[in-house]
């Protein structure tokens, strides 16, 4: 529970410009706090973003939709917050993610529409897995994976 002090503490260090891996689940850390890690020029090299565990809403999605934030994130991991649709479809219409591979979004209460927003996005070139387990999914949602997996070779999980 490193909480807003500790979050600006960190944001602030001359000692981790180097970081590659960001664990921050389980922090209680919502768009607020996330906000403070969005401002820093710290985290330029992290490659792997964790926050599974938090209170991120679409606003925090929303910070994250900037590619420019974390220029080489490879993995995103989201799970257990509270994006929603709204959070789903502002990741969904970013500037694209270049080095983004893995992207777990599940339990976010999102339903079709942010999961089809997701699944269309051309923000993920390289993305190899989509992970949205424990959302409100349906039956459009597994049409739309169905047709996805035609075309890319991605390893979407909705069960």
């Amino acid at each position: 529970m490193i909480g807003d002090i500790g979050l600006k503490i960190l944001s602030e260090s001359p000692y981790i410009k180097n970081l590659e891996v960001l664990k921050l689940w389980k922090n209680e850390i919502g768009d607020e706090s996330l906000e403070l890690i969005i401002q820093s020029s710290n985290f330029r090299k992290v490659k792997t973003l964790m926050l599974s565990d938090n209170l991120v809403g679409p606003i925090g999605a929303g910070y994250l939709a900037n590619p420019k934030t974390f220029p080489m994130l490879e993995t995103l991991n989201l799970f257990r917050n509270e994006i929603g649709d709204n959070g789903a479809i502002a990741l969904a219409n970013s500037k694209p993610f270049i080095n983004l591979k893995f992207l777990f979004i599940g339990e976010n209460n999102i339903s079709d529409v942010g999961a089809i927003a997701i699944i269309k996005s051309n923000s993920f070139p390289k993305l190899e897995t989509l992970d949205m387990v424990k959302n409100r999914l349906g039956q459009k949602t597994t049409i739309a994976v169905f047709k996805y997996n035609k075309v890319k070779n991605v390893q979407v999980i909705v069960r």
